[in-house]
């Protein structure tokens, strides 16, 4: 196995908090036509990657490689297994011990998919097959208990099916296979051995959009069904739920103007698991003034082209189309992050993996805190200087620690973050090289990655960096960094 591993501890910043610490690299030298390498975290029991290897003996057959680290980065075990080559790994994921990745063909309609599942602390598979009553497409994948939730289309339904490891015959779930229900997100519920689907659902009179938060235990069966219907006659476009340990369920998501492509603000809702609170509705120039997030030629041409008035303090017709990402539990109520697409009208919200997205760019992140009422009670946003990529996945994370937030995210070959304290102003601002000081000197290089939360204060920054040294000179690696997130001084 090429494996380069390079351990680091990089002390910086000290004497200030917050701290970003890269403890572990590993760099994987790429050669040739070898693919691009995923990953999927397993808690505290490390990390499986996996990869299209060269096949030298089958130009009809491919090849993956999958390998387990441990916490350190260093190799467990791997293995390799063939394919015929219309079959392509989709999703990985892992649970409780388990890690489960499904082969689909590339055929619409689909014609076949099938699962290898094996316990990531030995070396063994097995595997289970599907050929009847699949979806046309599959375009997500979940696993609860000894449950298989797969999220799919069917023509311009959704679909989601519900198998049985083993058992081929499905159980489709209720109320979500209507042409009119838009499937966006689907999501463990922790601590409650639940899964959640968020759905949108468009009226025929008037077609203003419904958000419905479903959740449902192992057998299918639902367990919690939230319509949310704005009575201001406002299209709801998309949002976040997260469910505490007491069954609160907060709500957080987007809202629309009649007639409008973009989001015009946020709403707001705790549902107590029996009943539900007020909706609150803000719109985005109450929270910040997002012009400040664009260069003076670009803010002149958005200006132009939505016929804003002369006085931009004065307007609330720029727009901006958020993604919900996060909602998270503290003391003093909720925290919620949602990312923001810089004015696009084209549709931002895709539901599928990481590694099929189309490529946009980021203006910046709104960090909300919301009180146990569901009203809106501080604010603050971080830039995101334009941030490119084509992986549909969070791109900005954050820890709490007492009255202090800490965000960070990951652009070209470096970890940028920075602390928000909540109810006060002022920010800390902070930057890890993953690299080195020196990678911008070797010559012209490129870094792609994203980052993925692992255990506790744990992160997988992970990608690919190329550098081209010389005309026919270059060299391409896959990077895994171990990061952790932590308020406290680092000792000198």
């Amino acid at each position: 196995m090429r494996i380069l591993a390079v351990s680091i501890v990089v002390f910086l910043y000290t004497g200030a908090y917050p701290q970003i610490v890269l403890e572990e690299s590993l760099r994987i030298p790429l050669f040739g036509l070898e693919k691009q390498y995923g990953i999927v975290p397993a808690g505290e029991k490390g990390m499986v990657i996996f990869n299209e290897a060269r096949n030298n003996n089958s130009a009809s057959k491919r090849i993956w490689e999958i390998t387990m680290l441990d916490t350190l980065l260093n190799p467990i075990w791997k293995s390799f297994f063939e394919s015929d080559y219309n079959f392509k790994i989709s999703h990985v994921k892992y649970y409780d011990g388990l890690v489960y990745l499904l082969f689909q063909d590339l055929n619409i309609p689909m014609k076949s998919a099938f699962f290898v599942r094996g316990n990531v602390t030995e070396d063994k598979f097995e595997i289970f097959e599907l050929k009847d009553f699949l979806p046309d497409q599959i375009i997500g994948l979940e696993i609860l208990g000894n449950s298989l939730f797969l999220m799919g289309i069917d023509g311009r339904r959704p679909s989601i099916l519900k198998y049985r490891y083993g058992d081929p015959r499905p159980l489709v779930l209720k109320g979500l296979s209507t042409e009119n229900t838009e499937l966006l997100s689907a999501s463990l519920v922790p601590g409650h051995n639940l899964i959640q689907i968020i759905t949108r659902m468009k009226k025929r009179q008037g077609r203003r959009g419904v958000l419905a938060v479903k959740q449902f235990d192992e057998s299918g069966r639902v367990h919690k069904d939230i319509v949310i219907e704005s009575t201001r006659g406002h299209d709801l476009i998309n949002c976040e739920a997260m469910t505490d340990l007491n069954g609160n369920i907060c709500v957080v998501g987007t809202f629309a103007y009649t007639g409008s492509k973009m989001s015009n603000g946020i709403f707001t809702m705790v549902h107590d698991g029996e009943h539900e609170l007020p909706v609150y509705y803000y719109e985005y120039t109450n929270l910040h003034n997002y012009f400040n997030y664009l260069s003076p030629k670009e803010k002149d041409k958005i200006i132009k082209k939505y016929k804003l008035e002369d006085s931009i303090s004065r307007s609330s017709k720029y727009k901006m189309n958020q993604i919900p990402r996060e909602i998270v539990r503290t003391d003093q109520g909720w925290i919620y992050i949602g990312e923001m697409v810089k004015y696009s009208e084209k549709n931002s919200r895709i539901y599928g993996n990481m590694w099929q997205m189309e490529y946009r760019i980021y203006s910046h992140a709104l960090l909300l805190g919301i009180g146990t009422d569901g009203k809106l009670k501080w604010d603050a946003s971080v830039s995101l200087d334009n941030l490119t990529t084509g992986a549909e996945v969070q791109q900005v994370h954050f820890n709490v620690f007492e009255d202090q937030v800490i965000l960070f995210f990951q652009t070209d070959g470096n970890i940028f973050y920075e602390a928000v304290h909540q109810n006060r102003q002022g920010n800390r601002y902070g930057n890890l090289n993953l690299f080195g000081s020196n990678s911008e000197d070797s010559g012209e290089f490129q870094v792609r990655g994203v980052v993925l939360p692992w255990y506790k204060n744990k992160y997988i920054a992970f990608g690919s960096f190329h550098t081209r040294l010389g005309e026919n000179e270059s060299t391409k690696l896959f990077y895994i960094n171990k990061l952790s997130v932590s308020p406290d001084k680092i000792p000198d």
